[in-house]
């Protein structure tokens, strides 16, 4: 003979809070509207991507100011070449992407400014790229039999090169995203 038991356990609301570490017994009531749309925000867990970006949007324009290249025992600054323009439109892009996050704050989109700040960092990296190019192979290609060039890249043009890259991409990022928002639809339990 099989006997079943069936217990039913009620829990007041005290109980639930307590089992929910909340022992102050604020409940908070259901939306009139039953569930709604809310735009979900993900946890800050470590570096956002945005700190990315200005990060590397800081690294590419100082590198625009370093070093570039060591010819025999001369230094070439990035500001004897191209850096200039690198360092104007990494100075244009960090604006763009500072007013970006305050169109965001008087509630518009702020894409356009995004957009274009992407447009002058990939320029940046683009001049960054092709330089860094020419550097390593005027160093294959400027020694002959009788005595050897070497042309060294140095630390601004590398840096400033990362930081391009990852400038662009990272803002990309962020275009796609404010592009595209997660939105989750939460439901709030009825008693």
């Amino acid at each position: 003979m099989n006997l079943k038991l069936h217990i039913v356990l009620h829990m007041t609301d005290e109980q639930r809070n307590e089992e929910n570490g909340d022992a102050d017994g604020t409940l908070l009531p259901p939306p009139p509207g039953g569930p709604q749309v809310v735009n979900a925000e993900v946890p800050k867990t470590g570096i956002s991507i945005e700190t990315v970006a200005i990060i590397s949007i800081l690294v590419a324009l100082i590198g625009s100011f370093l070093p570039w290249a060591k010819v025999f025992f001369v230094t070439i600054n990035g500001t004897d070449g191209d850096g200039i323009i690198t360092a104007i439109a990494s100075a244009i892009a960090l604006f763009l992407f500072y007013s970006s996050r305050r169109a965001i704050a008087r509630q518009k989109t702020g894409q356009v400014q995004l957009g274009f700040a992407i447009l002058c960092i990939a320029i940046t990296a683009a001049i960054y790229i092709y330089d860094f190019a020419n550097l390593t192979s005027l160093s294959d290609e400027s020694s002959n039999e009788f005595f050897e060039i070497s042309v060294q890249p140095q630390i601004g043009i590398i840096v400033g090169s990362i930081g391009a890259v990852v400038g662009t991409i990272a803002c990309s990022m962020i275009w796609n995203k404010r592009r595209n928002p997660k939105i989750a639809v939460v439901h709030y339990p009825t008693n």
